[in-house]
């Protein structure tokens, strides 16, 4: 559905009256939200309110969408005229209030994106690859970054954690020996 609405909305002086950066990133910024609002807040464009609108924008899209700040930034402006556009289209009555109310939150938005503690495991693991100058498009050097990624992540969470012994109650509590349990 949202493939159809952005066909048109590309068509509209909503859509005209964004910058080149924001054009290029509008269909996969109005994916992301639309899937993101269906898929964990459970509601599609008749449901669309502050709190959805809230949890998506500073909870999830930051927490699982890998990319940088640039992206971020274009989200509110792609997000507000779409809004506006959906509304005069009827699919949505309250898109000048949802684009107002996105206008506040942004740059909260901007700064959950942008800080590693709100990532997903996901994210973090694309992200850091990304830092490290990884081609994603190259299949064969993603492969490798990923075993060197989880040697450093078994590295940290074994040094961590003190050593079990086989004969040892489980960590997982459930009162057996960790070598008839989680160790086997």
């Amino acid at each position: 559905m949202v493939s159809c609405w952005m066909d048109e909305f590309e068509l509209s002086t909503n859509f005209k009256s964004l910058t080149a950066s924001q054009k290029e990133d509008s269909r996969s910024i109005a994916d992301f939200f639309a899937t993101c609002m269906y898929n964990y807040e459970g509601v599609g464009p008749s449901g669309w309110d502050q709190n959805s609108l809230t949890s998506c924008c500073l909870n999830i899209l930051p927490g699982k969408i890998s990319e940088g700040e640039q992206f971020f930034k274009n989200v509110e402006p792609v997000l507000s005229q779409f809004f506006i556009f959906l509304g005069e289209k009827n699919v949505i009555s309250n898109g000048i209030k949802l684009a107002k109310y996105l206008k506040q939150i942004s740059k909260d938005m901007i700064k959950a994106a942008a800080d590693p503690s709100n990532w997903g495991s996901a994210k973090t693991f694309v992200m850091s690859a990304i830092n490290a100058g990884v081609d994603l498009s190259n299949e064969d050097a993603l492969d490798k970054y990923m075993k060197q990624y989880n040697q450093q992540i078994f590295a940290i969470r074994t040094t961590n954690y003190p050593r079990i012994g086989r004969n040892d109650p489980c960590m997982c509590g459930s009162g057996k020996k960790f070598k008839k349990c989680c160790g086997s």
